[in-house]
C-alpha cells in the first residue's frame, strides 16, 4: 500500500478500530477502500466514472477497427453462395464446394483488396 496525500477529512473502521484521516496528512490507504476514496474526494486519482468513460472510448475505438469485413458471403440456396464487397460491381457466384470455398473465396478478396489499397497508399498503412 503506498502512502496518498489525504484531500479532505475522512474517518473509516479498518476492522479493529476507527481511523481518522486528517487533511494534507500521508496514509495508507487500504486497497479495497481505494476507488472508494478517490470516488468521494479523500484522495486524488480517477474516479469511477472517469474510468468507464475511458473504458467505452476503449471499446468504440476497438469496434472501429477493422474488425468489420470487407466481403460478405450470402447463401442463396442448394450450396450457392454470393460473395459482395468493395471493387466488386456484381456479386460473384461460388457454387462449387458450398461454404468452405466461398469462406475461402472471401479471405483471398479481402487479403487482394487490403494489398490493393496498401499499394494505393504508398505501400504503408490504412487509407486515410
Amino acid at each position: 500500500m503506498a502512502k496518498d496525500k489525504i484531500l479532505k477529512q475522512k474517518v473509516y473502521h479498518n476492522g479493529t478500530s476507527m481511523v481518522v484521516l486528517n487533511m494534507d496528512d500521508k496514509h495508507a490507504v487500504p486497497d479495497h477502500l481505494r476507488q472508494t476514496f478517490i470516488d468521494e474526494g479523500v484522495i486524488e486519482g480517477k474516479t469511477s466514472d472517469e474510468l468507464a468513460r475511458e473504458a467505452a472510448a476503449a471499446a468504440a475505438d476497438a469496434e472501429d477497427d477493422d474488425d468489420a469485413p470487407l466481403f460478405t458471403a450470402k447463401h442463396t440456396g442448394f450450396g450457392v453462395f454470393e460473395i459482395s464487397g468493395p471493387g466488386l460491381e456484381e456479386p460473384e457466384v461460388v457454387a462449387e464446394k458450398g461454404k468452405k470455398a466461398a469462406q475461402a473465396r472471401v479471405a483471398e478478396l479481402t487479403e487482394a483488396y487490403k494489398a490493393k489499397q496498401a499499394a494505393d497508399n504508398g505501400g504503408g498503412g490504412a487509407p486515410i
